[in-house]
C-alpha cells in the first residue's frame, strides 16, 4: 500500500464522534444479556441447552458453511437464528442506508478471537470462550468494535492483508495498522476511556459518604493526569523504556498501542483523537489553557 492509497484511506476511514446513544443502549443491552445468561462462568450451560436458547453444532450441521465463512473451528453450540443475542440498527457510512445487524453467540474452542463481524451475513458471532472471563465493559467494547465494522465508510482492506487473512497469517504489524483496524480499535479505546470517565462521574454524583465522594474525586483528578500523559509523553516511556506504565483504563489494548507506538502517522492521529476528547471534557488543552467554545466544536466534529 503506498502512501497516497493509506492516507486516502485513513481519510475515509473518519474517526466518528461517540457512537449514537442509540446505538450504545443496544449493545449495553446485548453486552448484559449476554453476561448475565449466556455466559457459561455464569450460567449452568445444560440449562441452556434444556431450554433450546442454543443448540448442538452436531445436530445442526447445515449451519458449516457459515461458520466456515468465519475461518473457525467448528462449534459445540450456538444461539439459532430465531433466538440471537440481539439485533442492532445502524446507518451504513459507505452506502447512507440503514441496515440491521444480528449478534449470535457461538461456544467452544473455536481459536482466539473474542468477536467477528460478517459482512456477507450481516452478522456478529460473540466468542463464549474467550469473553467468559473478561469484565462487562471489556464485552461491550468487543461488540462495538465488530459492529463498527459494519458501518464503517471504507471497507476495504490491502492487498497484503487480504493475503495474509486468506493463510491465517496476519501479524499483530499488519493487523493493528490496517485502517479498518486502526479506525475499530480507535474507537474501542475511545469508547473504554469515555465509559471510565462517566463510571467516576456517576460515582460521585451518587456519593452519600464525603470520605467515600472525595475518594472518587481524587480518581477523576488522577484519571485526566493520566490522560494528559498518555497525550504527551513520548511512546517510548511507555513501551521501549517502561518508564510510564499505561492507565488501566487502556490497559486492555496494550498490544495495539504498542504496535502503533512506532508509527509516527498512527500515533500522531491516536494523540489527537485523545486531544480532542481531553479538551471536550475539560474546557481546556493538556496544558491547561482554555479551549474556546467555537474551537473546541470545531475540533470534536
Amino acid at each position: 500500500m503506498n502512501f497516497k492509497e493509506f492516507t486516502t484511506i485513513l481519510k475515509e476511514a473518519k474517526f466518528r464522534q461517540a457512537p449514537s446513544s442509540a446505538l450504545l443502549k443496544q449493545i449495553k443491552k446485548i453486552a448484559q444479556l449476554y453476561y448475565n445468561q449466556y455466559n457459561s462462568k455464569n450460567v449452568d450451560v445444560t440449562k441452556l441447552i434444556d431450554s433450546k436458547k442454543i443448540v448442538s453444532f452436531e445436530k445442526n450441521k447445515h449451519y458449516r458453511e457459515y461458520f466456515n465463512h468465519f475461518k473457525i473451528k467448528l462449534p459445540t453450540y450456538f444461539t439459532p437464528l430465531n433466538k440471537p443475542l440481539g439485533k442492532v440498527k445502524v446507518m451504513d457510512l459507505e452506502t447512507q442506508e440503514e441496515k440491521e445487524i444480528v449478534i449470535y453467540c457461538v461456544y467452544g474452542d473455536i481459536g482466539d478471537d473474542y468477536a467477528a463481524y460478517s459482512e456477507k451475513f450481516e452478522t456478529v458471532n460473540v466468542y463464549d470462550k474467550n469473553l467468559k472471563n473478561t469484565s462487562l465493559r471489556f464485552i461491550e467494547s468487543k461488540i462495538l468494535h465488530e459492529i463498527t465494522h459494519g458501518f464503517q465508510e471504507y471497507k476495504d482492506i490491502s492487498s497484503k492483508f487480504r493475503a495474509a487473512s486468506n493463510s491465517n497469517n496476519i501479524t499483530p504489524e499488519l493487523y493493528y495498522k490496517e485502517p479498518i483496524e486502526y479506525d475499530t480499535h480507535l474507537n474501542e479505546v475511545i469508547y473504554n476511556i469515555r465509559e471510565k470517565h462517566q463510571e467516576l462521574i456517576d460515582g460521585i454524583k451518587t456519593a452519600k459518604e464525603p470520605t467515600a465522594k472525595k475518594i472518587l474525586e481524587n480518581r477523576l483528578n488522577l484519571f485526566f493526569q493520566q490522560l494528559a500523559t498518555l497525550i504527551t509523553a513520548d511512546p517510548s516511556s511507555y513501551f521501549e523504556l517502561e518508564e510510564l506504565t499505561l492507565p488501566s483504563f487502556v490497559s486492555d489494548f496494550e498490544d495495539f498501542l504498542g504496535t502503533i507506538s512506532g508509527d509516527v502517522r498512527l500515533w500522531t492521529k491516536f494523540k489527537l483523537k485523545l486531544n480532542q476528547f481531553y479538551e471536550k471534557l475539560t474546557g481546556k488543552d493538556v496544558r491547561g489553557r482554555s479551549v474556546k467554545e467555537d474551537e473546541l466544536a470545531k475540533k470534536v466534529k
